[in-house]
């Protein structure tokens, strides 16, 4: 049951990044966008070797990543 909260959590951290990241890129904010990004990979990362995603999380958030280096960079 915690492991289903925690995983909710972790959900929603991720999504407010990718929201962030896409209001940066849409305003052209790039610096706040790259930061943004970074901190994105960074939680990815750690919540993936934790092994807090499920593989289908895991699809979907490294497509965003993948997406958000092309446009950031």
């Amino acid at each position: 049951m915690f492991k289903f909260i925690k995983r909710h959590n972790n959900i929603k951290e991720l999504d407010t990044l990718v929201q962030k990241i896409e209001m940066n890129v849409a305003n052209n904010y790039k610096d706040a966008a790259q930061l943004n990004l970074k901190e994105f990979e960074e939680l990815l990362n750690s919540f993936d070797e934790a092994g807090d995603l499920s593989e289908k999380q895991k699809v979907y958030y490294g497509e965003k990543l993948t997406d958000f280096k092309g446009v950031c960079e």
